[in-house]
This record gives structure tokens, C-alpha cells and sequence, in this order.
């Protein structure tokens, strides 16, 4: 699908996706955030992919970031790369080497690959 769209354009495209359990958490949580800090909920775009998204939730999961920090990660506007998350995981939030490479095979391991 993408060689044909790509083609059709003459252009790279670049594609985002996520699940929809993903968007709604995000959605509570930002609400939540927001109720607590005293100011109006808004919408901020989500510039991870789907992988990445998944990667940081498994992080959540296991409690080495909390969900703050999770809907922290996810706003963020950049487009990261994976090489660039993890230097930001690593750096800014600490997560050990060992602890995302785990992150990254458990969330392979529990989806399938197309």
C-alpha cells in the first residue's frame, strides 16, 4: 500500500498509526493532567509512531515511568526517530539500557509482524 500511494504522489510519505486503547488513555490521562494543574484540557498532536507508543506504555507498565510521564513522552511535537527515543528515555527519564531493549522485545513479542 505504501509503494503505491508513494508512487502515486512521487514522494515519501511517512505514516502514523496508533490503537485506539492508546488514544483514549492518552485522552484520560491529558484530561486528568490538566483537572490537576488547574487548566483547560487541550489537545496536543502525538508525534510517536505506533511502535514507539507501545514501547513507552510497556515502560508504564512495568512502573519505570509513571503516566505523567508517559502522556509527557507521547505529546512531545518532535518527530522522533527510534535512535532519538531511546537517547531521550535513557538521558532525560533514565530508563536503563537493559530495561528498554526488554521493553522493545516484549512489545514485539506480543504483537504480530505484517
Amino acid at each position: 500500500m505504501r509503494a503505491y500511494w508513494e508512487k502515486q504522489f512521487g514522494t515519501t510519505i511517512v505514516w502514523y498509526g496508533t490503537t485506539l486503547e492508546i488514544l483514549a488513555d492518552f485522552l484520560e490521562n491529558s484530561k486528568r493532567s490538566a483537572a490537576r494543574q488547574g487548566g483547560r484540557f487541550h489537545l496536543i498532536p502525538m508525534a510517536l509512531g505506533k511502535i514507539q507508543t507501545q514501547i513507552v506504555a510497556k515502560l508504564e507498565e512495568w512502573g519505570r515511568l509513571t503516566a505523567e510521564q508517559r502522556t509527557e513522552i507521547v505529546a512531545r511535537p518532535e518527530d522522533f526517530s527510534g535512535e532519538a527515543l531511546d537517547k531521550l528515555l535513557q538521558e532525560d527519564y533514565k530508563v536503563a539500557p537493559f530495561q528498554l531493549l526488554t521493553a522493545k522485545a516484549a512489545r514485539s513479542a506480543s504483537r504480530p509482524t505484517m
